[in-house]
């Protein structure tokens, strides 16, 4: 059994705009966006990429069918693991207005448990773990 997630990304607007996380893990995805993605430029890209089974340091795809996925030296995937497997599949990120509604949006839903939201912030991103 997985724990699901939303990763978001506060915009200038602030508008949220967020992906599916299939397996999070719960703190292990927050220790990684806290740690490895800080570049604001990077997120909007992993966000723009679409849905993704898991996160991991880079936006250096892993294949399925990897067998021994590298690590690096936190024991962290270096790979992130996409949905879109193939270069013609695209999982779009799903945008709220605001903040409210889209922890409306998931707040009850069984199948999201967490939201990992990320506000730009002068050296970076803060990001904070929300329970639905």
């Amino acid at each position: 059994m997985s724990t699901r997630s939303r990763i978001a990304i506060q915009l200038p607007t602030g508008e949220i705009q967020s992906i599916y996380c299939h397996w999070d893990w719960w703190e292990y995805t927050q220790n990684i966006l806290v740690k490895y993605w800080q570049d604001c430029e990077e997120t909007k890209k992993l966000i723009a990429t679409g849905e993704i089974s898991s996160l991991g340091a880079t936006m250096k795809k892993r294949k399925w069918n990897a067998k021994n996925p590298k690590k690096n030296n936190d024991g962290i995937y270096i790979e992130t693991l996409f949905y879109n497997r193939k270069e013609d599949e695209k999982t779009n990120p799903i945008t709220h207005t605001n903040e409210k509604e889209f922890i409306k949006e998931y707040k009850d839903n069984i199948y999201i448990e967490y939201a990992h939201i990320g506000t730009k912030t002068d050296t970076g991103i803060d990001w904070r773990m929300i329970t639905l």
